[in-house]
């Protein structure tokens, strides 16, 4: 046989074992293989398929579903007589963190899943059952409250691959804490699967910051308590629930700050003076420069004597209140320890408005009663501020100031004695009906004398007042 003729018969039995036997690496799987996510052999010629675990004949079928027992073993693919490259098996992504509204959630990656099929920047999406969530696409998410009650998902796209996602984790909301006013009863609800064994923990925060855990004899409510201002109510809640696998336990607590808040229209702190006689600071130290002194008794009657609080700090472990004083000038505040305080919550509020010669009364930021009131006239004016009531007089009905006098922490500005006194405000009754509602006082607030009655039966000593113009 020439050279020429034996070149062309060696070319063509080249190109027949070519097109007849061809090479091992043309099966291939069609994605990384992941537990739980079908896996197909590319390029078997048509019939069975055999897959191969670690060399153990597995399955034999046209697709395979690797299982959590198979991670870390190496998977390929066998038809034909020939078989393909291993790939290793790598587990579900998985969500961790704590599911619960606000907290942050981390998509991991599979176990043995190769770091080369790992997104480097992005790839990673998170589903709201079966929508994509918006701009959501790094490895970290932040539960939204739209996430609460519903099932979420984080997938990785894997580059141009298919992606895979993670079994999906169910998205529980924070308990609710519902009332907790001071003297009130707290709720806290839960707002997970009715299914779920749920158990209440209630605790409150110490003067030192430190938090004590209540008796479980309340279960889901609690009576709030205003002996401690400044302090919090913590409520955690327990669950388990059984979703046919497995149980789950789920922990959460939130808190409601339930000793002070600044006065508002719905009320404000009283307290209950222990001392004698207390200098006030005007900075809450125990070195600060003296505001005044605060009497431990009422001035005009003795007693228990009751003051205003607006502000409370905590300096130093020590709770310090800012009380009205009764002393010149009007609105003269102070600074005490609350050693020689009992703090009480005050639903009501006092509001004067002199244009209109009106008073009016609040609980718990809702107006109870509306009354005429009569005012100072220009030569005596009633000033404008922020009082409080310091005391109860009863007096003779048939007297000059009706059968109750509400004596007030203020002083008349251009009055600086009066009816042997010191220009002391106060709220009155009157003989003079006339007068109600008219600018014809010397400074003091008058009203019907059924009015006063009612007013000085519906508030304590230590309510605030409000004048204005």
């Amino acid at each position: 046989m020439n050279r020429p003729l034996r070149r062309t018969v060696m070319l063509a039995i080249l190109i027949a074992t070519a097109v007849v036997t061809p090479a091992s690496a043309t099966l291939t799987l069609d994605r990384l293989p992941v537990v739980r996510f079908k896996v197909v052999c590319v390029g078997a010629p048509s019939g069975a398929v055999s897959w191969l675990i670690d060399g153990r004949v597995e399955a034999s079928s046209r697709s395979f579903r690797p299982e959590r027992p198979d991670v870390g073993r190496a998977l390929r693919c066998r038809s034909g007589g020939q078989t393909s490259p291993p790939r290793t098996i790598a587990a579900q992504p998985t969500v961790g963190g704590i599911p619960l509204v606000g907290r942050v959630v981390v998509c991991n990656p599979g176990t043995s899943m190769p770091r080369s099929a790992l997104p480097a920047t992005g790839g990673y999406r998170w589903h709201r059952g079966a929508r994509v969530v918006g701009r959501a696409a790094s490895r970290r998410y932040r539960l939204r409250d739209l996430d609460g009650g519903r099932r979420i998902t984080c997938e990785l796209t894997l580059g141009a691959a298919r992606g895979v996602r993670s079994e999906r984790l169910e998205i529980w909301r924070p308990p609710k804490i519902r009332g907790g006013a001071p003297g009130r009863v707290a709720r806290c609800t839960p707002t997970w699967p009715k299914s779920a064994y749920v158990s209440v923990r209630w605790s409150v925060r110490n003067p030192d910051m430190s938090w004590s855990s209540l008796p479980e004899i309340y279960g889901r409510e609690y009576p709030v308590s205003p002996a401690e201002p400044g302090g919090a109510l913590r409520c955690s809640m327990d669950a388990e629930l059984f979703d046919g696998r497995h149980v789950r336990t789920r922990s959460a607590s939130i808190e409601l700050r339930v000793g002070w808040r600044p006065p508002t229209i719905e009320g404000a702190w009283s307290a209950r003076v222990f001392a004698s006689e207390i200098v006030t600071r005007v900075r809450p130290s125990r070195t600060a420069r003296k505001a005044g002194v605060l009497s431990g008794e009422s001035e005009l009657l003795g007693g228990t004597k009751w003051v205003a609080v607006t502000d409370l700090r905590r300096r130093g472990g020590v709770i310090w209140a800012k009380v009205l004083l009764s002393s010149r000038p009007n609105g003269l505040q102070g600074w005490v320890s609350d050693e020689f305080l009992d703090f009480a919550f005050n639903p009501n509020r006092v509001v004067v408005d002199q244009s209109e010669k009106i008073l009016t009364l609040y609980r718990n930021g809702r107006r109870r009663s509306v009354m005429p009131a009569g005012v100072g006239k220009p030569a005596t004016p009633t000033p404008n501020g922020l009082f409080a009531i310091e005391s109860h007089i009863l007096t003779p009905n048939e007297g000059t100031y009706g059968p109750m006098v509400l004596v007030l922490t203020g002083h008349s500005p251009v009055l600086y004695r009066f009816d042997g006194g010191d220009g002391r405000l106060a709220i009155h009754g009157t003989n003079k009906r006339s007068s109600v509602g008219r600018a014809e006082s010397f400074g003091c607030l008058r009203l019907g004398n059924r009015n006063v009655l009612r007013l000085a039966k519906a508030i304590p000593d230590g309510t605030l007042m409000e004048i204005h113009a």
